[in-house]
């Protein structure tokens, strides 16, 4: 059963905080696939990355599936189609097997799309939660109650953010 009443809404996102990383726009999806490798602040993947390599810019933003880990690319080298160089260090099994998701960032899409309301929830009665809003403004606002929380923001920030089990992003 859903917690959530997907009929108010098209698309959904579980959200990852980060202090600099924004949330992802499900329909702005370039590819996914496995890592092959891991080294500092690169996504190295040999059998995805070729496929989907043309349609990533400095900006987009890269999910590792496996930790919940975000961050955005910084560069994109093309003499090396299976690496991409991202602002965090989110890829660290140097084995690979570290399942990737890459999404076009609002600023590369070319679709302009309002910012997303927030499903939030937590065990705890006491827990607060910091957005960068639509606006631009940083915000953190204290014992929000579990359910829609009616701000649209652009992302929700790791400093600030307490107690909370579930984020999900809602356009």
């Amino acid at each position: 059963m859903s917690l959530i009443n997907k009929r108010n809404y098209q698309h959904e996102m579980p959200v990852i905080k980060s202090d600099t990383v924004e949330i992802p726009y499900p329909p702005n999806f370039i590819g996914s696939g496995l890592t092959s490798s891991a080294d500092n602040n690169k996504l190295i993947s040999i059998f995805e990355l070729p496929d989907i390599y043309d349609s990533i810019q400095v900006g987009d933003i890269v999910i590792n599936n496996t930790t919940s880990a975000i961050a955005y690319v910084t560069g994109v080298d093309p003499s090396d189609i299976t690496t991409i160089f991202i602002s965090s260090n989110i890829f660290t099994d140097v084995f690979g097997g570290e399942e990737f998701s890459i999404y076009k960032s609002m600023g590369n899409s070319g679709i302009t799309y309002d910012a997303p309301v927030l499903y939030v929830e937590s065990k705890t009665p006491s827990h607060s939660i910091s957005v960068l809003t639509a606006g631009g403004q940083t915000v953190t606002f204290n014992n929000v109650l579990n359910g829609v929380f009616p701000v649209q923001v652009k992302r929700v920030n790791a400093t600030g953010s307490t107690a909370l089990t579930t984020v999900i992003a809602l356009w």
